[in-house]
């Protein structure tokens, strides 16, 4: 599936790029890059994954959400193909832990219409900052 997809990008699926995007559909939130590093176990270094998350982003297998502390990056709501309207995804940050969550699609309102000049939206993206629930049962 990885494959197809980097594939269907345009993309050589090599196995970094295919490792890391693989880990990306798998984690269950939005992963940043040391977290990324940590799960590559040694198999690549960080120039060549920031690389590969860099290459990701622009063909828009993953998206980069850059929070206050650091960017996370997550793959596995984009399966809405851009002929369907535009992708739309959200993210929820914890400003007390810095964790980030995606939203499900129903957590967002609907795509706007595009402002001139722009000819079309192809993604749409909303963040919510806040506490997350275990940081807010910590404190109480």
């Amino acid at each position: 599936m990885t494959e197809s997809r980097l594939r269907l990008a345009g993309l050589e699926p090599t196995a970094n790029r295919s490792l890391v995007l693989d880990l990306l559909h798998r984690a269950e939130g939005p992963l940043s890059a040391p977290e990324l590093l940590a799960r590559v176990e040694g198999r690549m270094n960080k120039v060549t994954l920031y690389r590969i998350l860099d290459l990701l982003t622009r063909h828009g297998l993953v998206l980069k959400h850059q929070g206050s502390e650091a960017a996370h990056f997550c793959a596995g709501v984009l399966t809405q193909p851009v002929d369907q309207g535009p992708r739309r995804h959200g993210h929820f940050h914890c400003r007390r832990c810095g964790r980030c969550f995606c939203l499900g699609p129903e957590s967002l309102p609907p795509a706007p219409e595009p402002p001139p000049p722009a000819a079309s939206v192809d993604e749409v993206g909303l963040t919510l900052s806040g506490v997350c629930r275990d940081c807010e049962k910590t404190s109480a």
